[in-house]
């Protein structure tokens, strides 16, 4: 996570095998990209062991946290944005809802990962 402090996350809550799930995957991961000091997560329901009402009539489900605390749960948000959604419906489902504003935004072209930071490095060392 690069040592960056999260104060604000939010965590998906998906089954493969649920109508939506793959849609809110994927936008999961263009606004990861998008909000990079914003925190998001994916777990998979059956494999945390939720009941199994949740995973047929819960899924996809988004929780908000701020500091640790569940700020608000979005259970079934396909109730709310339908099954054919994209990224740009959930970015303003969340702004709407007021757990995402386009001030936390920080869209950057680079891939930040271990090799990266390593080839940056070497790049501007002075040998």
């Amino acid at each position: 996570m690069l040592g960056l402090i999260y104060s604000h996350a939010r965590c998906f809550i998906k089954e493969p095998a649920v109508i939506g799930c793959k849609t809110m995957n994927n936008c999961i991961e263009i606004l990861a990209e998008q909000y990079p000091y914003i925190k998001f997560c994916r777990i998979q329901a059956s494999e945390a062991q939720l009941s199994h009402n949740f995973v047929q009539n819960g899924c996809p489900a988004l929780l908000i946290y701020r500091g640790g605390e569940l700020l608000s749960s979005f259970i079934s948000i396909t109730n709310k944005l339908g099954d054919d959604f994209v990224a740009s419906d959930v970015e303003g489902f969340l702004q709407e809802s007021g757990y995402l504003s386009s001030t936390e935004c920080v869209k950057t072209n680079t891939v930040r990962d271990s090799q990266t930071q390593k080839n940056n490095k070497s790049d501007t060392d002075d040998d």
